[in-house]
């Protein structure tokens, strides 16, 4: 576990999955980048931890 960096309360270990690789843009950037993800047959995931309290996601890619 790990405290949120903007908030300080503890963090939930999980994951953000999606049906579509994720895409990385950078502001300004028509093109992206794809994201290196654990692939399944269904699904794309990438572990993370979320804080419920400020509604912020921290990926570990």
């Amino acid at each position: 576990m790990m405290n949120c960096p903007y908030c300080g309360s503890e963090m939930e270990e999980g994951a953000l999955v999606s049906r579509m690789v994720p895409l990385w843009v950078k502001k300004g950037e028509k093109k992206g980048t794809l994201l290196d993800c654990k692939k399944s047959f269904t699904q794309n995931e990438l572990p993370a931890q979320c804080c419920m309290n400020c509604k912020k996601i921290i990926l570990d890619m």
